[in-house]
């Protein structure tokens, strides 16, 4: 039996190993500044429109919860089918996600509703403000 070829990089790894075997390190350097370039962009209308961050931030918080439960519960759903393996476990899982997913709409679509909600007053309070800035700079300009 031949030995083995050895190479001078062996023991060496590429820091892009395993699964990202496929994906060039420029592949990646794009999309890493594509992915800065977004969250810049995202905190700059947040910063600049604070109805929509105000929207965006109880949306989050609202939702959380919900959200999570709902992963637990589908990923409970999901091990179990796993550790039973069958197809009436497939049919079951499906009426659970059926059943969490109607679920999850319902806690989310109040989260929303609260998020609009929370959303209105704090936009009719600021630009409340700055009417009332705009008015108050008008009578001191008099």
């Amino acid at each position: 039996m031949p030995a083995p070829i050895r190479t001078t990089q062996f023991g060496q790894y590429d820091r892009h190993s395993g699964l990202f075997q496929a994906v060039d390190g420029n592949t990646l350097h794009k999309a890493t500044d594509y992915a800065q370039t977004s969250a810049a962009a995202v905190k700059q209308v947040l910063d600049r429109y604070p109805p929509v961050k105000a929207f965006t931030y109880a949306m989050a918080v609202t939702s959380a919860l919900p959200v999570t439960v709902f992963a637990a519960v589908s990923g409970s759903a999901f091990l179990g089918g796993l550790a039973t393996a069958g197809t009436g476990i497939a049919v079951f899982q499906g009426i659970v996600f059926a059943i969490t997913g109607f679920v999850l709409f319902w806690f989310l679509l109040g989260a929303f509703l609260i998020s609009a909600t929370i959303a209105f007053w704090f936009t009719l309070a600021f630009f409340g403000v700055q009417m009332a800035k705009a008015v108050s700079s008008r009578a001191n300009e008099k």
